[in-house]
């Protein structure tokens, strides 16, 4: 199910702009998180599928009451039919969908549980392999990867690829989110993967101990105000 919005008749193109930062920060928070391995939110994943299909709803929508459903499958075949995507994107993207959604049931059923990443034990992913009908698990990865290639391409395409930070960039942008986010002592941030865990949630603590006595000064307020802009 999408999300519902207003769909304007006329867009300005800083839309455009937005789209690409918005994209950015979709970039930026799988590697901070370490979602390699979530099909909903990894690169390729259910959620840039449904990016994909919102971004011709917000583009397009006002124009074409086709494209303006709160279901997906239906909306894509308007995107195809309106030739804003090809037949072989559109097609590429559906199949994609229904064999990621159809993973995502069945990663849930086997400990219950809401869950969008794939097992790191044996046994439940010789289950999962089985259950999606496939022989072994390489061969299930297999596929799964070249689905989230597919749309991974869509995704990039159609947005623009403007992920060419340099290592000084990257890391300097990884600073930053370490230092507005919560802190949680689980956290994987990569800035931090070289550290032993006692180490990195020694760091943590450090930043957010510093961080929370930053604030409380009359100027630190105002410092920190500026960091997040």
């Amino acid at each position: 199910m999408l999300r519902p919005f207003v769909f304007r008749r006329y867009i300005d193109f800083s839309v455009i702009q937005s789209l690409r930062n918005m994209k950015g920060m979709i970039a930026r928070e799988v590697r901070r998180r370490g979602l390699t391995d979530n099909i909903k939110l990894g690169a390729g994943g259910i959620r840039e599928i449904e990016f994909i299909v919102q971004v011709f709803q917000l583009i397009r929508g006002g124009r074409e009451p086709s494209l303006q459903s709160r279901s997906l499958l239906p909306t894509l075949s308007a995107i195809a039919e309106l030739h804003l995507l090809s037949e072989n994107d559109a097609e590429q993207l559906r199949v994609a969908y229904l064999f990621l959604r159809r993973l995502e049931n069945l990663l849930q059923s086997i400990n219950d549980e809401q869950t969008q990443t794939l097992p790191s034990d044996e046994l439940n992913r010789a289950r999962l392999a089985w259950a999606m009908d496939f022989a072994d698990w390489p061969q299930l990865t297999g596929a799964l990867t070249a689905h989230m290639t597919n749309v991974r391409r869509v995704f990039n395409e159609l947005i623009g690829d403007d992920e060419s930070e340099t290592q000084e960039e990257s890391l300097s942008e990884q600073w930053r989110e370490l230092w507005q986010d919560a802190l949680q002592e689980d956290d994987t941030t990569p800035v931090l993967a070289h550290l032993s865990e006692d180490d990195r949630k020694q760091v943590l603590t450090l930043i957010a101990d510093f961080r929370k006595s930053w604030i409380s000064a009359p100027s630190g307020r105002e410092d920190v105000r500026c960091s997040t802009i």
